[in-house]
């Protein structure tokens, strides 16, 4: 009996030291003297790790010791039966073992399987080593000690365990008890198999339902220790309470030269707490060459400084043995106080070491740890692990960690977050995920890391890193996949570091000399806005980093310098650069910096894909605006500088990116460069710096797109500033699939006056050499106002040749001639010759209605005289009525001279549109009063009604087509004639016309409607000289007043307004008639005419102007010119009271060749 507890207390006395001296790096000295403290002597032998003390005096103290409260009372339920492993049973009544249960050698020398059934209850007084039951055997037959529910023990003591089973065959304990224990050293169960060469395992159950609490130093609540070759498996369903230091709820353990594998297995009824500094509520430890592992369902809970929620340790250098923990998805592990570890997962050996995690995993205190695992050997060349499938790990405090995965060997070391799981380090100086080589023995860091990061990875405290993936002489690798995001912290100024890891507040943190790569589906960011940072900036690393991204990235990059950094945005990617930080760890953003993402060298490239984004995100609301770096983009060959007020980033919603120490930007993706404001840049620089000048990095145009934002900043002003969001380059180059394609945004209302100077720049090209032509082409168009806007590459004047691109709404047309020089003339939109050809086809169409008295008529004295007799109309009769009608129709062109821009522009100035027009209508009239005077003179009024359609085909100013115009016209007209007896007359005609239907749409797809109202009057006379019988000759003048009034318009573009355009028309000419009586005894007549019409300088006016009524342009439309015309017409009697009529006329501009039209119409006369 007294060699057992001397050996059990040696064993625990000298775990104490090791511990301690491993901690306290006590001298051999202060070891001495705390075992004198502790035993009264001291005694030279060799522990564990080399420590040496006294054995014999330690072996007789602790004796002494021990036999300080050993009344046992052997056998107390009676005398094992014969046989092997015989079975005892204890019963009885409260109090009836008071000296506890005690079988062991030599009484047992072939096992034991002894039960307590519920109605035993063992309450020890106060006594070291006063165990409750106490089972050991040096045989080769197991021990099993089976605690029914119900049962209690109560002990009180240093070295006083609650049930203890020794052996060197199989140690089983099957437990529903309730078991109490007050003393160091002490473990409510506890079993230990010390022969090394013993096989035996080592299996303990705790039942749900039951207890086990355990106070004082270095106490447990289960313990299981085995020197030999089988195994040590605890399983626990119930509580398990511990209130002390370097206490443990669970520990399993192996020591050197074991076999033995260790295992905790905690299911979902389990619960576990231990309080007390150094405790750990499960601890797994192997000494040998087993694996240790620990299983949990239930939860764990750790109070206390330096405490571990779990620990699994292979503490062994040569051992291959795997060190591993898992929580399933019920699992719950919480550890509080400084140094805390929710789950620790250590090896000095060179096995596996592996953490996997479906609960919920929690760490508070500085320095905590929601997962650690650690390889310290240097010689370790294994997988070290840590995943999360669901559930979360949350880490709090000061240099709070969450997931932690570190080795100072050459193996492959990983952490994996699963989509759905969550890791958040909560804290100052705080990681949320770290995968690192460790620098040992003057080796550097030669670990492979690598992470998978599918859920949620949080570190958003001051210098948080939401992901550090960091080694030197190997590779690095993070993957975030499509449902991964990574948040990092904030900090107070741009540039400094955390004092504790060494990095800023970042998303990420990446290095490797060798090669690292960041393939990125998620999301990246941090409140610092630093999203990527390449540690090797800070150490002399080198940098290879690859980053390929699929996801989103927000922020700034910093890439280490001396290798190729390469980024790749493939399709889907999209990069937003922003440096709009959160100071204050408020949550808010509320410092705005220039975005300077630093490749590291100018070998580096940025590839952005098709499919791919590159965007300035957005930064409004900003409390302090820190404009260091920024550059002022410049204009002309001499590289002057725009407007500071206009390009200013204290402006609310201004940004600037820059991407600096980049060779080449290869871009077939988009870029979109809009914001909450007009005036966002970004600049691309091969050099270390914007400030340093150009540099020798080159912008490749493959296909990609140019999203800006063009406008004036004061639409309201005389003379507002024109300014645009820009992209600033080094040098272009055009790649295979050709132009960059600019998208510009605008507001129309903004815009419509005419540029000056060089015009509204898109592109500053800083080398002016190296601006490769057609780089840039514009897609979209840029209308407002009256005027077109194109993109032109460099600018006017001493300007032309900076290289730069800009937006003009003016134009340099060459001349017609060498000798005369090129002029810029503004670029009008399509719609406004469109537009401004609405008016001129109006008045057309009203003047092709009303005619003149013998269109209308016809040869009047042919249809008079069929109720007379022949040409005498003194036979006419004053009830004479006439209905007639006719249709006719009209095609011509109007347009200026010369095939030059310059002509034609000046024609358009001068006449406004060319157009070829058609025109067509039908007229019907009756006579409403007739009155025959005696003298043979006849007055004769009537009315009619027209319809008629007009349409007409506008070209551009400059040349080409430019949309079409139509209308209806639907006319009521009165008319009033008097004829001489002779055939002379004077006609006097008034008219209303309605234009409907009008319709004016642009190539471009812009249209108007503008409806409205026109009225014509006309006076005419013509008086007939008789040269023969049958020869007549007619001189004519006419004079006619027009009025059109129309609808003002807008579309997309800016507003349309028509004045009402008035319009006098005269014509002179004369009329030479042929009448004769056929065979038939019908009359006819054949007529020619001769006519000059002129305008009187009649013309319309449109204006222009934007959306908001600013930046009118009025333009003015030809209603006419002076021309002549020549004509043909025929009449012929059909019967007595019918007659027929047809013309036909061509016109041309005396002015102008190519303006010319022909006109014709048929007529029917009845007269009853």
């Amino acid at each position: 009996m007294h060699s057992i507890a001397t050996i059990t207390t040696l064993r625990r006395l000298c775990a104490k030291i090791k511990r301690l001296a491993g901690r306290k790096n006590l001298s051999i000295a202060k070891i001495a003297g705390f075992v004198r403290k502790n035993n009264g002597a001291t005694y030279p032998a060799e522990l564990m790790n080399g420590i040496r003390i006294s054995t014999l005096g330690v072996v007789a103290g602790l004796v002494a010791q021990s036999s300080l409260g050993s009344a046992w009372a052997a056998e107390e339920c009676g005398p094992p039966s014969a046989g092997i492993e015989p079975k005892v049973v204890c019963s009885g009544d409260p109090g009836q073992y008071s000296s506890g249960i005690s079988y062991l050698e030599p009484s047992i020398p072939h096992g034991l399987w002894l039960t307590l059934d519920s109605t035993v209850t063992v309450l020890r007084p106060a006594g070291t080593a006063n165990h409750g039951v106490d089972l050991a055997t040096n045989g080769p037959n197991a021990i099993r000690l089976d605690l029914a529910d119900d049962v209690r023990i109560s002990v009180d003591g240093t070295h006083a365990h609650g049930a203890k089973l020794k052996g060197r065959s199989n140690l089983t304990v099957d437990s529903g008890a309730n078991i109490e224990v007050d003393g160091d050293s002490a473990h409510a169960i506890v079993a230990e198999i010390d022969d090394p060469s013993a096989t035996g395992n080592i299996v303990i159950n705790q039942r749900a339902g039951s207890r086990l609490a355990a106070s004082g130093v270095e106490s447990g609540g289960i313990g299981a220790f085995h020197e030999g070759q089988g195994s040590v498996v605890v399983t626990t369903s119930g509580e398990i309470d511990v209130t002390t230091d370097d206490g443990s709820g669970v520990i399993v353990s192996a020591s050197q030269p074991s076999t033995a594998d260790v295992k905790v297995v905690q299911t979902s009824t389990g619960s576990i707490s231990v309080d007390g500094n150094g405790a750990s509520g499960v601890y797994a430890r192997n000494d040998g060459t087993g694996h240790a592992e620990i299983e949990i369902d239930g939860s764990v809970t750790a109070r206390g400084t330096g405490v571990s929620g779990l620990r699994s340790v292979v503490n062994n250098p040569d051992s291959q043995a795997r060190s591993t923990a898992s929580i399933s998805s019920t699992g719950r592990i919480h550890a509080e106080g400084s140094a805390a570890y929710a789950v620790n997962a250590e090896t000095l050996g060179k096995g596996e070491v592996t953490v996997v995690s479906a609960g919920q995993v929690t760490a508070d205190g500085d320095d905590a740890r929601g997962v650690s695992i650690t390889a310290t050997n240097v010689d370790h060349d294994t997988l070290v692990y840590a995943e999360v499938q669901r559930g979360g790990v949350r880490a709090s405090g000061e240099r709070a960690r969450g997931i932690v995965v570190e080795s100072a060997g050459s193996g492959q070391l990983s952490a994996a977050v699963a989509s759905g799981a969550e890791v958040e380090a909560v804290g100052t100086d705080s990681i949320g995920v770290q995968v690192t080589g460790l620098t040992s023995g003057g080796l550097s860091r030669r670990a492979r890391v690598a992470a998978q990061i599918d859920g949620s990875v949080a570190a958003d405290g001051a210098y948080g890193v939401g992901v550090a993936i960091t080694t030197e002489d190997d590779t690095a690798f993070l993957m975030v996949g499509s449902r991964g995001r990574v948040i990092g912290g904030w900090q107070s100024d741009g540039a400094s570091r955390s004092g504790a890891h060494g990095f800023p507040a970042a998303g990420v943190v990446l290095n490797s000399n060798v090669s690292a790569t960041l393939r990125n589906e998620g999301r990246i960011g941090a409140g610092s806005d630093r999203a990527v940072v390449d540690s090797g900036r800070y150490t002399g690393g080198v940098g290879n980093l690859t980053l390929e991204n699929w996801g989103v990235i927000t922020g700034f990059m910093e890439f280490a310098s001396g290798g190729q950094n390469d980024v790749l945005n493939r399709a889907g990617g999209e990069f937003a650069f922003r440096h709009f930080a959160d100071t204050d760890g408020d949550g808010a953003r509320d410092t705005k910096r220039v975005a300077v993402s630093d490749f590291g060298s100018a070998a580096s490239r940025f590839d952005n894909q098709a499919g791919a984004s590159v965007r300035l995100s957005s930064a409004e609301g900003a409390r302090t605006v820190d404009a260091t770096g920024f550059y002022l983009p410049t204009t002309g060959v001499d590289n002057r500088a725009l407007s500071a007020d206009v390009y200013d980033m204290t402006r609310d919603g201004i940004v600037q990116g820059q991407l600096v120490n980049l060779g080449e930007f290869n871009h077939a993706g988009l870029m979109d460069l809009r914001g909450a404001e007009i005036g966002n840049t970004l600049l691309i620089t091969g050099a270390g710096a914007a400030a340093l000048g150009p540099g020798n990095g080159v912008f490749v145009s493959d296909g990609g797109t140019l999203w800006l934002r063009v406008g004036a900043r004061s639409a309201g002003a005389a003379d507002p500033d024109r300014y645009a969001d820009m992209l600033i380059v080094d040098a272009t180059r055009l790649g295979a699939n050709g132009a960059t394609r600019i998208q510009v945004d605008y507001d129309p209302a903004d815009m419509g006056q005419l540029t000056r100077g060089n015009g509204i720049e898109l592109v500053e090209i800083r080398d002016k050499s190296a601006s490769a032509p057609g780089a840039f082409a514009l897609v979209n168009r840029v209308a407002a106002g009256a005027y077109e806007y194109a993109l032109h590459h460099g600018g006017v004047g001493e300007d032309a040749g900076d290289g730069n691109w800009y937006l003009r709404s003016f134009l340099r047309i060459d001349p017609d001639t060498p000798a005369r020089p090129a002029e810029e003339v503004p670029h009008y939109r399509k719609e406004v010759p469109v537009f401004m050809a609405v008016p001129a086809l109006a008045h057309r169409l009203g003047l092709d209605v009303i005619g003149t008295y013998h269109d209308r008529a016809g040869e009047d004295h042919v249809v008079l005289s069929a109720k007379g007799a022949g040409r005498d109309y003194s036979r006419q009769e004053d009830n004479d009525r006439r209905a007639w009608g006719r249709v006719f129709g009209s095609s011509g062109k109007v347009g200026g001279s010369g095939d030059s821009g310059l002509s034609r522009f000046q024609w358009f100035e001068d006449n406004g549109p060319r157009y070829g027009f058609d025109l067509e209508g039908i007229q019907i009239g009756q006579d409403l009063y007739s009155r025959l005077d005696d003298n043979g003179t006849r007055d004769v009024a009537g009315a009619y009604f027209a319809a008629s359609r007009a349409t007409a085909r506008v070209d551009a100013v400059l040349g080409g087509s430019a949309g079409k115009v139509s209308m209806d016209g639907f006319t009521l007209g009165a008319y009033w004639t008097h004829v001489s007896e002779t055939g002379s007359y004077i006609d006097a005609v008034a008219q209303v016309t309605r234009y409907d239907a009008v319709r004016a749409r642009s190539l471009e797809g812009e249209a108007i409607a503008p409806d409205g109202w026109g009225a014509t009057a006309s006076l005419e006379t013509g008086y007939s000289f008789q040269l023969n019988e049958n020869w007549n000759i007619e001189p004519q003048a006419q004079l006619i007043y027009q009025i059109v009034s129309l609808e003002n318009a807008r579309d997309r573009y800016g507003n349309v307004r028509y004045a009402d355009s008035h319009a006098w028309h005269g014509r002179l000419g004369a009329r030479l008639v042929k009448n004769w009586e056929g065979a038939d005894g019908q009359e006819y007549a054949f007529w020619g005419r001769a006519n000059i019409w002129h305008d009187f300088g009649a013309h319309a006016q449109t204006t222009f102007s934007s959306l908001s009524g600013q930046n009118a342009v009025d333009l003015r439309t030809s209603l006419g010119s002076t021309r002549a015309q020549l004509g043909l017409g025929f009449n012929a009697q059909v019967r007595e009271e019918l007659s027929t009529f047809i013309a036909v006329d061509y016109a041309q501009s005396l002015r102008d060749s190519r303006s010319r039209s022909v006109s014709g119409h048929i007529g029917l006369q009845y007269v009853w």
